[in-house]
Order: structure tokens, then C-alpha cells, then sequence
């Protein structure tokens, strides 16, 4: 029998002296307090989540919290309760917000709310880590959005949600209504600081005129002055204590960190400037700062709201301005009446009206009618797709013939077109060599600036005593990389969207920093340089015992279903000669070398020479060759010739122009691409032909090993040797194909496109570096007229905010962007 248990002490019954939750920060209800000494909790789920955290070695988040980094759940917006969140489970949502990424993972974009700092980006970075199910997290602290990529069989959207819930964030799925309201609410309150922010500096700015008046004429007592000095510094306190709070938060949070921040010198401002005016308050000297800390932080806030808008313009405009989603729908109301909305306003559920020549604005289901619809855009397939009542249909399709009512399930972000879009827009502010080489500078900025300011106060000491702290502080208000950190990421985003009224998809922003100066080129030659329209120019059987009818026919029944532009060729031409398709089985298009199905007389091959084992001279000098095998056996082989594509000549002119070296790599034979490099004048030694998908990989791999290289070629047949370029273009295919392996689409294939991305790239490149290049003269100037006693404080508290303004709005109302 086991011992009786000892009788409880007076201080065991002792409740806890705190009451607070360890993990929440929340009160303890009374029967849920634990004895001294041990974790408090408010409720199970802290619980859970504190045990998570320990036991996955994660305990550092409560020490980030403790210090400032992390804004406990009382501390954060209201809402930051754990949602309910049963519907995001429901069939419906996983339509509309879920992509299976086809390997047994789906991925899953949330907008979290709540987001203030490198620990809340960090802690929800660790949910691989503590939800079991979760196998990647990347959070995009700018947009406040968090990509969960997840196992579906292990946590479902809803646990997804109610774990994000528990850790003290709101989540709502990226693209819901409810996600786009807190990005706007997210701009009314800067907007709202910053009115806050103005008003308070021009109320203060006028006891400051006060005060410079009376030191002017000498008729204002001491008393007076303490009066006037502390009256500003009480009006400046709007701006100095709501207005600049984000900032010291994530200043704050960066010193925990030991992270050197931007904002980490405003609170330097705030701080010297409030420390050095309550010291002359004390003394009754007429000099505060109040007047030019609140102006500070006025214009320096209306800078974060010109970027936030600046932001929401790139972002809100990249889906609708390159013609991929329509600007409207038709909405059909109750009775059947036509409504004319935004595609972003349409609901699950609403019946939408398609008309011939309309972009599909939604994914859903065909309710009514009947129509061919091109889905090129999405899937690459040439042909269209006829659609009746009962069928898929996904936003951004071209109606072409007919017209239908769909039911609404997934609109704007939330569909398949959106998302790809969405990663369009994500990618433009993925960092590039160029601002991480500006983030390394700005890491610097704030010990620099001490340093700065306590040579420039002893440099005044030994000139003028009484100007010597008037002239520190006027050095750590005028300096600020602001304009600096802005400019690249802003600059490449506009450079996105300006490239997709062209109907260039780029989804790298650092895409652009490469096509500005690219080293090597490498062209692919069937529909980059050549037209892809394929004309048969001779068919010789090899074997004269095959029954050719029945060849022929199997041929097309498997080039029609074929996306290589021979297939559309041949089969056409086929047809023409009144050939029937026969039935084949097991069909198979392998990418760079041909087909392979089994009709009735066998297996059959149809494509590259060496595919099928077709050795020998091609029967038409200058065309190029595929061939055909039954059962092993090569029975035929196939002439075609594909013409130059207009402005061909121009492409690679264009790209030797920029300074790249140009590369001409084909699957074709060897005489073929000959004979097309030698039309476009390429060096002999650069072109080559007879180049399967891994040999063209290789290839371009080599080239980047030794600099920044470009590959444009096929989506389809050329992803291995897009994918290891710098800078992947890609021409034929579908987009979400493409994307995979390209950091750019060309969804509107005109002769002039790729040339205007390159001379796009210049243009962005120069008007960047004229950006920097002015933000750096500014800063020298700057510290230049601080040290030389020019610039005093109030001219720097406007100059540096001002500086960063005028760099936005440059950027935003440059010519090339606007045009």
C-alpha cells in the first residue's frame, strides 16, 4: 500500500502571487491557478501551446516577448481569438483558396493579423515545428501574409487557423473580403497617424514662434518661457507618443533582436530630442525640439503611407492591367437583371453572365449554355475547349464562341488565375542583390549616426558651445537611408506592373536587375526565332510493306493531341488529305523528343531522329526532320519547314546590343539550326543543334556558372534549361506550367515583347540608380551643412522625411512608369 501522501503546507494552498497567464499574459481564473513557482495558465490551449514551444526548444519566444518584441494577445487588435473556423473546411473554401501542389501537399495563403515585428515573424515560422501536419511556413511580414505549405491528411485549413488563433495572431484566408479590409483598415491608420501626427506639429509649431518671438525681441520671462516650451512639448506629445509608435515597436524589437534598424534612428531622434528639451525646459532656455521632432515624424509617416499606397497600386492593378482578369462581370440579380461589378466583389454562390469575347472573371460551374472557351493562358492547350452544362471553368479563359452562366465558387485572389497572380505580385518584392547590398548599409545606419552625432558634438563644443547639441541632434534628424531601402524594392514592383500592361508576367523583381545587364543569351529555335507554324514539305515512306493508311492515320490521331507546334502541322495536313483518326491507346508526349502510343498495328514513334532511329541525310535540304517508327522498325520520315518569326532579326539584335553574347541551342538537327543561325548572322561556334532537354540544361548551366545568363525558349519542351538559367523566359505554354521554371511569361507573344523587356530593364535599372544616386548626394550635402553649421535642427527634421517623399513620388510619377 503506498505511503499516505504528506498533509499540505500553508504555503503549498498558497495561490501563485501572480495571476497572469504565462503564455497569454491574460488573468488566471481563480480555479485554475497552479502553486508558486509554476507556470499559470488561463486555459488549456495556453497550455498546449507553452508545452509546444518548450519541448520543441522554441522557449526564446517568451523572453522576445517579455522584452518587447512580441506584442502579447491582449496587446493586439481585437479579433485575436481563436476563429471559428469549421467553414474553412467545407468543400467551397477548398476551392477557392486551396492549390494542391500535386505532390500529396497543398499550400495555403493566410493574411495574418497582428504582425509587428522579427519575433512575430520568426514564431510563426516555427509552425512546421510545433503543428504537426505543416511542412514549410514563409511568412511575408510587407503584405502580412503567411504560406503554409501542409500535408492534407494530417491538419486541415480549420486547425491551421486555430493554430495561428492560439499564438496570438488573426488569420483570414489570403484573398477573403475579410483579409482585404485589414489591409485597408492597415492604411486608414496610417493615414490616421498621420493626420494626427500634422495637426500636432503645426499646433506646435505655433507656441514655437511664440517662443522664437520672445527670444527675438527679449521681453518673454523665464517663467513664460518654461510655460511656451512645455505647452509645445505637451502638443508635439500626439505625434511624439501615437504617431511614431509603430516605429519604436519594431525598433524596440530589433534591439532584442540585435538587429541594427531604419526606425531604430527615429527613436534615437525622440528620444535625444525629448531628453535634450525637458534639460532646457529645466533651465528656462527658449530651445526645444518639440517643433521639429513632430514635423519629424509627420512627414516621415506621410513617406509610409505614400509606400503603402505605392503598394496597393502595384498590387491591386498587376491582375486587371495586362488584360488576364477582366476590370467587370456581369452579375445576374434575382430577376435575371445584368449588375455590372468588379470580379473581386463576385461571392460563392453569385450566377454570372459570360458573353462571346469575354475573360472569364471567376472559377465555378457552367449553370446554362453552351461555348468554346481558350484556355490557352492557363494550360497551353491551342485548341479551344468546348464547355456545357455541368463543366469546369476557371477565371481568365476567353470566351470565343457561345454564351453561358456560371455559378460563382472562387473570384479575384481566390482563383486559380489569382493565385498565380499572387505570386506575380509576391515575387516583384522578393529581395535582389541590389537591395540586399542596401539592407547590409542600413544595418549600419544607427551606430554609424551615434558616432556622427558625438563628433559633431564635439566638434561644435570647440567652435561653439552653446549650438553644439543643436547641431548633434540636427546631424541624427537629417541622416536616414529611408530613400535608400524604398527605392529598390519600390522600383522593381512598379517595374512588374508596368511590364504586365505589355502582357510580360514577370514574378522576380530581381528578373529585371538581370535583363538590364545580361551576359549570355541563350535561344531556343523552334517558336522563339521561328514561327512555329510548321508547313509539310515532304513525307517518304521507308518501308514500302506497312500498311500506310493505317500509320497514317494513328499519326493523326496522336499529333492532334499533341502541344508541339508540329502536332497542329502535320495533323492539319493530314486531314487535308482525308485521312481518318484511328483509335490508339496509352498515349505519351515526351518533351524534346516526340510521341509514343500503341494503335492496332503496334507501338508507334513519331519524333526526333535519334528518337526513333532514324539515321541518314534529311530528304529536303533546309527543313526539318522527324521520323516514324512501328514496333521498333523506321518506316517513314517527315519534312517540314518552319519560316522565321518576324523580328526575329531584332531579338537578337536587341540582346547583343544590351552586351549579352548570344547562344542558338535546338532539339532541330544540326543542318537545320545551322542554317537558321547563319540567316541571323550567329557565330558558328554558338550554335548548336541536336540538343535534347538535358543537354540544353547543361548548357545554360555552364553559361551561368560564368555570369549572369538569360534562356527563352518553350515552356513546355525547354523547362530543365529555363529552370538553370538566371532568368528564364517563357514563350508557348500554359502560365501555371510556365511559372514553374520561368521568372517571366510572355502571355501577349508580339514581335516587339521581349525587346521592350529588356529596354524596360534599362530603364528601370536607370531610373534606380538616379533614385540612389540622389539619396546618397542628399545624405552627403546633409552632413555636410550640419558639420559646416548651416542645416540647424528645424531644417533637418523637414529635409530627411522630405527627401524620402520626393524619392516615392519620383519613382511613381517617373515617365516610364506612368507611360
Amino acid at each position: 500500500m503506498s505511503p499516505a501522501a504528506p498533509e499540505p503546507t500553508d504555503a503549498d494552498l498558497t495561490p501563485a502571487p501572480s495571476t497572469v497567464c504565462t503564455h497569454c499574459g491574460l488573468e488566471v481564473p481563480p480555479g485554475l491557478r497552479a502553486a508558486a513557482g509554476q507556470a499559470q495558465f488561463c486555459c488549456s490551449g495556453c497550455a498546449t501551446v507553452y508545452a509546444m514551444l518548450k519541448d520543441s526548444g522554441m522557449d526564446d519566444f517568451y523572453r522576445l516577448r517579455d522584452s518587447g518584441g512580441v506584442l502579447r494577445p491582449e496587446d493586439q487588435l481585437p479579433g485575436a481569438t481563436e476563429p471559428e473556423a469549421d467553414d474553412y473546411d467545407g468543400p467551397a473554401f477548398q476551392q477557392a483558396f486551396v492549390h494542391d501542389r500535386g505532390d500529396g501537399t497543398c499550400e495555403l495563403d493566410w493574411h495574418v493579423g497582428g504582425l509587428h515585428c522579427a519575433a512575430c515573424v520568426w514564431l510563426l515560422e516555427q509552425l512546421p515545428r510545433i503543428t504537426p501536419g505543416v511542412r514549410a511556413a514563409r511568412v511575408d511580414f510587407g503584405a502580412n501574409r503567411l504560406r503554409l505549405i501542409y500535408d492534407a491528411a494530417t491538419v486541415s485549413p480549420a486547425k491551421q487557423a486555430r493554430a495561428i488563433a492560439r499564438l496570438g495572431y488573426r488569420a483570414h484566408p489570403w484573398g477573403d473580403r475579410s483579409a482585404s479590409d485589414a489591409a485597408r483598415a492597415e492604411r486608414r491608420s496610417w493615414m490616421l497617424r498621420f493626420a494626427v501626427s500634422a495637426a500636432s506639429a503645426m499646433s506646435t509649431m505655433h507656441l514655437s514662434l511664440s517662443l522664437f518671438a520672445g527670444r527675438e525681441t527679449g521681453d518673454m520671462s523665464a517663467m513664460a518661457t518654461r510655460g511656451f516650451a512645455g505647452a509645445a512639448l505637451l502638443a508635439a506629445s500626439p505625434a511624439l507618443l501615437y504617431g511614431a509608435w509603430p516605429f519604436y515597436r519594431t525598433a524596440i524589437a530589433g534591439f532584442r533582436l540585435r538587429r541594427a534598424t531604419i526606425e531604430q534612428s527615429v527613436l534615437l531622434v525622440v528620444v535625444l530630442g525629448t531628453a535634450l528639451s525637458v534639460v532646457n525646459i529645466i533651465r528656462g532656455a527658449p530651445e526645444v525640439y518639440a517643433d521639429a521632432m513632430s514635423m519629424f515624424i509627420a512627414f516621415l509617416l506621410g513617406g509610409r503611407l505614400a509606400l503603402v499606397t505605392a503598394r496597393e497600386k502595384v498590387a491591386g492593378g498587376a491582375g486587371h492591367l495586362h488584360g488576364l482578369l477582366p476590370p467587370e462581370a456581369r452579375r445576374l440579380r434575382a430577376d435575371d437583371s445584368v449588375e455590372a461589378v468588379v470580379p473581386d466583389s463576385l461571392s460563392a454562390g453569385d450566377r454570372v453572365l459570360v458573353k462571346r469575347g469575354d475573360l472569364t472573371p471567376a472559377d465555378g460551374e457552367v449553370l446554362s449554355g453552351e461555348a468554346d472557351l481558350d484556355v490557352a493562358v492557363l494550360t497551353g492547350e491551342a485548341r479551344p475547349l468546348r464547355l456545357t452544362v455541368g463543366d469546369r471553368i476557371n477565371a481568365g479563359c476567353r470566351l470565343i464562341d457561345g454564351e453561358l452562366t456560371m455559378r460563382c465558387e472562387a473570384a479575384g485572389a481566390g482563383s486559380r488565375m489569382g493565385r498565380l497572380l499572387a505570386a506575380v505580385r509576391e515575387g516583384s518584392w522578393q529581395p535582389t542583390e541590389r537591395s540586399k547590398l542596401v539592407d547590409r548599409l542600413t544595418t549600419w545606419y544607427a551606430p554609424t549616426v551615434t558616432v556622427m552625432a558625438v563628433f559633431t558634438w564635439l566638434l561644435w563644443r570647440s567652435i561653439d558651445p552653446t549650438r553644439a547639441l543643436d547641431q548633434a541632434m540636427a546631424l541624427v534628424l537629417a541622416c536616414c537611408p529611408c530613400a535608400l531601402g524604398l527605392a529598390t524594392p519600390l522600383a522593381y514592383a512598379l517595374a512588374v506592373r508596368r511590364a504586365a500592361k505589355g502582357g510580360l508576367v514577370i514574378q522576380d523583381g530581381g528578373a529585371v536587375e538581370t535583363l538590364a545587364a545580361p551576359q549570355f543569351a541563350v535561344l531556343d529555335k523552334t517558336g522563339t526565332l521561328t514561327a512555329g507554324r510548321f508547313q509539310v514539305v515532304a513525307w517518304e515512306w521507308l518501308d514500302q510493306q506497312v500498311n500506310q493508311a493505317a500509320i497514317e492515320s494513328a499519326v493523326l490521331a496522336a499529333e492532334a493531341r499533341s502541344r508541339h507546334p508540329i502536332g497542329p502541322a502535320l495533323a492539319a495536313w493530314l486531314a487535308e488529305r482525308g485521312t481518318d483518326a484511328a483509335p490508339i491507346e496509352n498515349f505519351e508526349e515526351l518533351p524534346g523528343k516526340g510521341l509514343r502510343c500503341h494503335s492496332a498495328l503496334g507501338t508507334l514513334l513519331i519524333g526526333s531522329p535519334h528518337f526513333v532511329g532514324l539515321h541518314g541525310d534529311q530528304a529536303v535540304a533546309g527543313a526539318s526532320m522527324i521520323g516514324i517508327a512501328c514496333n521498333g522498325s523506321v518506316v517513314a520520315r517527315i519534312s517540314l519547314r518552319d519560316p522565321l518569326k518576324p523580328g526575329a532579326d531584332d531579338l537578337v539584335a536587341c540582346l547583343r546590343a544590351a552586351g549579352a553574347e548570344v547562344h542558338l541551342l535546338s532539339g532541330d538537327e544540326t543542318a537545320t539550326t545551322t542554317r537558321v543561325g547563319a540567316e541571323l548572322g550567329f557565330d558558328p561556334t554558338l550554335v548548336h543543334g541536336a540538343q535534347s532537354p538535358e543537354d540544353k540544361a547543361r548548357y545554360v548551366a555552364a553559361l551561368a556558372e560564368r555570369g549572369a545568363t538569360v534562356m527563352i525558349g518553350d515552356g513546355i519542351n525547354d523547362r530543365l534549361a529555363l529552370d538553370a538559367a538566371h532568368v528564364g523566359i517563357g514563350l508557348r505554354g500554359g502560365m501555371e506550367a510556365v511559372m514553374a521554371c520561368c521568372q517571366v511569361y510572355v502571355a501577349d507573344p508580339k514581335p516587339d515583347a521581349i525587346p521592350r523587356l529588356l529596354a524596360g530593364s534599362r530603364a528601370t535599372t536607370a531610373v534606380l540608380r538616379r533614385a540612389l544616386d540622389a539619396s546618397i548626394i542628399y545624405n552627403v550635402i546633409a552632413i555636410a551643412a550640419v558639420l559646416a553649421g548651416v542645416w540647424g535642427p528645424y531644417v533637418c527634421a523637414v529635409a530627411m522625411p522630405v527627401s524620402s517623399v520626393l524619392t516615392i513620388l519620383y519613382l511613381t510619377q517617373s515617365k516610364y512608369f506612368r507611360s
